[in-house]
């Protein structure tokens, strides 16, 4: 390997000292030759996704499974928007869990609007990241748990990215797929109506069914985008909603939600 490196290294002084110069690359005993280079970048190689994902035709491939499943029609894990680590129980109101909020006072006793973001339960709350003031409007990727828990190019969906498969696919209700409700979301693009995910009812959690996972209700998909209200400033995001009755659109949630995570890549 040692000898491999500095004949590169030799190769890339080579370059350097002479304008353009024939550069062979050998792989697993197979040559290539690059034409007239006249400079050499050496990058990390990037690691390998053992997750399997499906090109629809859209600007980004989606996973075949959720982030903590193992297959299509596993639920996977619940997150609040934001966090990385998976959710199981909420009790109580589910902003004194949430990870980036702080309790502030009692609602009833703060008037300043500026000095909270979100009441719940009689309590005031304000947010120490992605809040009115820092003008974060994507999740960074140490906060999205598509990124964090599977690694490489994955990340959580764009608003966007949740619109494009919305208007891009034929979304058919299934009572049973492989033993699982949910939607059958097929490619309308020419070349991949052959392709497509599944996305079971896996439901989601918070305050307000405690440990009850609402599964087999809908399907509820976070985005890594902020919504933005004049009442509620920063307090929801963007996600995707596929019910059981057949109806389905981006809407938004509360981030201390827990929902699922579908993630994509490039």
């Amino acid at each position: 390997m040692k000898k491999i490196l500095t004949g590169i290294i030799a190769a890339a002084m080579s370059l350097a000292a002479t304008a353009q110069t024939d550069v062979w690359v050998w792989q697993n005993g197979t040559a290539t030759k690059m034409a007239a280079a006249d400079s050499i970048t050496f990058t990390e190689p990037q690691a390998v996704s053992t997750h399997e994902y499906v090109d629809l035709g859209l600007s980004v491939k989606w996973a075949t499974c959720n982030v903590g499943a193992e297959k299509p029609e596993d639920y996977g894990d619940y997150f609040t928007w934001g966090d990385t680590k998976k959710t199981t129980l909420i009790y109580g109101d589910a902003w004194d869990y949430y990870r980036f909020c702080e309790y502030v006072g009692d609602s009833e006793e703060i008037y300043d609007d500026d000095d909270y973001d979100v009441t719940g339960n009689g309590s005031a709350y304000a947010f120490s990241k992605y809040n009115r003031t820092d003008s974060k409007t994507v999740l960074d990727a140490e906060d999205d748990a598509a990124a964090v828990n599977w690694g490489g190019a994955w990340r959580m969906p764009t608003v966007d990215e949740l619109e494009e498969l919305y208007e891009n696919c034929t979304w058919e209700y299934k009572e049973d797929f492989n033993g699982v409700s949910g939607y059958k979301v097929t490619s309308k693009k020419t070349g991949y109506t052959d392709k497509y995910i599944f996305l079971p009812l896996a439901g989601f959690i918070d305050s307000y069914c405690k440990d009850a996972y609402k599964d087999g209700v809908e399907v509820m998909l976070w985005s890594s985008s902020l919504w933005w209200s004049s009442l509620v400033p920063k307090a929801n995001a963007y996600n995707l909603r596929g019910k059981k009755d057949g109806s389905y659109e981006v809407e938004n949630s509360p981030r201390s939600t827990a929902c699922s995570v579908r993630p994509v890549c490039k």
